[in-house]
């Protein structure tokens, strides 16, 4: 996590609420959007999902 600079979400083991929201969404965005759609680039699918 600090190789990448992130920080961790949940602060105790077994305590997702904090996050369920987030998850929820991007499992949403997973499913519904595009899980089945190609992109050239990393660029290509953030504007894809902007658009959405």
């Amino acid at each position: 996590m600090v190789r990448y600079q992130r920080v961790q979400s949940m602060d105790k083991v077994a305590v997702c609420w904090d996050s369920a929201v987030a998850q929820n969404f991007f499992s949403y965005v997973n499913t519904e959007l595009y899980h089945h759609e190609r992109f050239g680039s990393r660029l290509a699918a953030i504007g894809y999902i902007q658009g959405w």
